[in-house]
């Protein structure tokens, strides 16, 4: 039978500072992912309020094409312009 060998101090110490690495790191991938989740989420959130106000621009719109027919409004000054049909 083979005897046991003892590995130095600082041979455990290298040892226990590469498990120590590999923790942190995976630890880091764990954040990361934690990053990329709530970045879709995010995303998620900015689709829907950019498709509600479109559906809010579309409903506005639709509104003022009937009360006033068609034609074009300035948003700086508030001047509706009819169109000559």
């Amino acid at each position: 039978m083979a005897e046991d060998i003892k590995f130095s101090d600082d041979e455990l110490k290298e040892i226990a500072d590469i498990r120590t690495s590999y923790a942190e790191i995976t630890n880091r991938f764990g954040q990361i992912g934690l990053t990329k989740y709530n970045l879709d989420k995010q995303e998620e959130q900015a689709e829907k309020d950019f498709e509600s106000v479109k559906a809010k621009e579309s409903k506005v719109l639709q509104g003022i094409t009937e009360k006033y027919g068609p034609g074009t409004l300035d948003p700086n000054t508030g001047v509706f312009t009819p169109s000559k049909s």
